[in-house]
């Protein structure tokens, strides 16, 4: 077996080639990490990552467009929207061990 396709302990269990997949090319028929099809509403409910990018959705129909800052990530007021609904949250912020969201 060549070496990038052997299973390695750091990358649980992926080898090079398909941890180079998901990282590349996540939802590709390539892909070691595959979305079932016809997911019940109720399950897509239970998942805090799809709720959080449905409001960052909203938020840009909303403004009708998502301006980025100079380094093109997004500003501070909706990442604080975004966080602010507690969906993620992030143990050192909550705990104080990191300031909220400078950029």
């Amino acid at each position: 077996m060549p070496p990038n396709e052997r299973s390695i302990k750091q990358l649980d269990g992926l080898s090079p080639d398909q941890m180079y997949e998901l990282m590349s090319n996540s939802f590709s028929g390539s892909s070691p990490v595959l979305l079932k099809e016809n997911i019940p509403n109720s399950t897509w409910q239970r998942i805090p990552f799809f709720h959080l990018m449905q409001l960052l959705l909203k938020i840009v129909e909303a403004q009708g467009e998502m301006k980025l800052t100079p380094q093109g990530r997004l500003k501070v007021k909706v990442l604080r929207e975004l966080y602010d609904t507690r969906l993620l949250p992030d143990r050192a912020i909550e705990s104080g061990i990191t300031k909220r969201l400078l950029e």
